[in-house]
């Protein structure tokens, strides 16, 4: 099917109140590292102060070390965050490592913003190396 008629389908099918389908689970391999991409909501920028990059990086270091997550690569731009990751033996530690930097980032945009909700980081895709 065509992208735009995908997209057409999708939103029809929400129109009408359609149940959509579960999002498949992502596949996370042991030992293999993972370029994982995690995005503001709707593409809205997460670092708008030098001081936010370097409270993710330290987010990261400090989360990565706990779960058992080798972190290889970072790059981090204005509107989302590109990963080199690899899980060691735990595979869930992946996900966990993803939620827990999202949760904190989210946290101090709504302090500053004075906003609430749980919508800044949400869109994270994985792929294996």
């Amino acid at each position: 099917m065509a992208q735009g008629k995908m997209l057409a389908w999708i939103r029809s099918n929400i129109e009408l109140g359609a149940p959509m389908a579960p999002r498949l689970p992502r596949v996370v391999i042991a030992h293999t590292p993972h370029h994982v991409v995690q995005r503001g909501h709707s593409r809205q920028a997460i670092f708008t102060a030098p001081e936010d990059y370097q409270t993710y990086l330290c987010d990261l270091k400090e989360k990565s070390t706990e779960p058992g997550v080798r972190v290889y690569a970072y790059c981090l731009m204005t509107n989302h965050v590109h990963l080199l990751l690899m899980p060691t033996d735990e595979t869930m530690t992946l996900a966990k490592l993803m939620q827990e930097i999202g949760r904190r980032a989210t946290r101090r945009w709504n302090q500053r913003w004075g906003r609430s909700g749980t919508d800044l980081l949400p869109v994270i895709s994985t792929k294996s190396m």
